[in-house]
């Protein structure tokens, strides 16, 4: 019977604790974050937090959120004319570049962003936002940098070529073609004119961008019109830009032979290519940054 007084304490503090816990303690906030919710594919009850948060403070990062919670909920031309008027409506609060680099970071991140239907529906309203929709005439985006611009424009391009990676057996090779020339716009106003001096870093990441979609492209539709042209955009990036040759021949991200293999039956194309990467042959594949 020693230890029943050491029970009885024991069993009174646990009591005082648990009082405490019900009478005077704090609650404590569980906060939600919608990025998770929309990874999970909540998206609905994402949005709904972030329309409640960005209440009266929205942010350019808050409203690209949301414009990707409608495309990535139901990816169909409705939820791509909602989320184009939320990406307008978002250009009053910054830099129109700055609300589409946003949806584009936030896009990386999210694994429903590779899925076809939510890819070229959010590419779609992105370029619709700044009056580049495909099939019609090209509206002013001249509120953007032009740096601003190219870098929109291949990040755009990269997601197409995200989602085209995971689906090459169902193509919509027409579609794809129209979006990613829509987008070219933004890289250049001249296609003729691709050349980055001394933005070698970004040469290389547009030409990985072009030469991943336009690759898939020109084997998934040999011999097309919107092949050749897609093709010709990822040469002339070569041959434009001297620095980034041997990251194009040597580097592992660099698609080279799977666009050599979509260039085997345009031969003057294809030497067009080796002739620009020659004095990069006979290097060992590895990282090659280029600048």
């Amino acid at each position: 019977m020693k230890h029943c007084p050491e029970l009885f304490i024991h069993a009174l503090l646990g009591a005082l604790v648990v009082l405490a816990a019900s009478c005077g303690a704090p609650e404590v906030e569980v906060t939600v974050n919608p990025r998770s919710l929309m990874q999970k594919g909540r998206f609905k009850e994402a949005r709904q937090i972030l329309m409640e948060q960005e209440k009266g403070n929205p942010t350019p990062e808050g409203q690209a959120l949301i414009a990707l919670s409608f495309v990535a909920e139901q990816p169909d031309a409705g939820s791509r004319d909602q989320a184009k008027r939320v990406l307008k409506s978002a250009m009053n609060l910054g830099s129109t570049g700055e609300v589409l680099l946003a949806m584009c970071d936030e896009a990386d991140v999210m694994p429903f962003a590779t899925d076809l239907l939510v890819a070229t529906f959010l590419v779609e309203a992105a370029l619709g936002s700044v009056g580049l929709e495909p099939g019609k005439p090209a509206g002013v985006t001249d509120e953007m940098d032009a740096e601003t611009r190219q870098r929109t424009g291949t990040r755009l391009t990269n997601i197409l070529a995200t989602s085209v990676e995971q689906h090459k057996d169902i193509l919509p090779v027409g579609r794809i073609h129209a979006l990613w020339k829509s987008a070219l716009v933004l890289i250049s106003d001249n296609s003729s004119e691709l050349e980055f001096k001394g933005r070698p870093k970004f040469a290389f990441q547009t030409y990985l961008a072009q030469a991943r979609l336009s690759s898939i492209i020109g084997l998934a539709a040999q011999g097309s019109m919107q092949a050749s042209e897609m093709l010709e955009i990822t040469v002339r990036i070569i041959e434009s830009n001297e620095s980034i040759r041997v990251s194009v021949e040597c580097d592992l991200r660099s698609p080279v032979n799977t666009l050599r293999k979509a260039l085997a039956y345009d031969r003057p194309r294809l030497s067009r290519l080796e002739k620009a990467l020659e004095k990069a042959k006979g290097c060992t594949r590895g990282t090659y940054d280029p600048g």
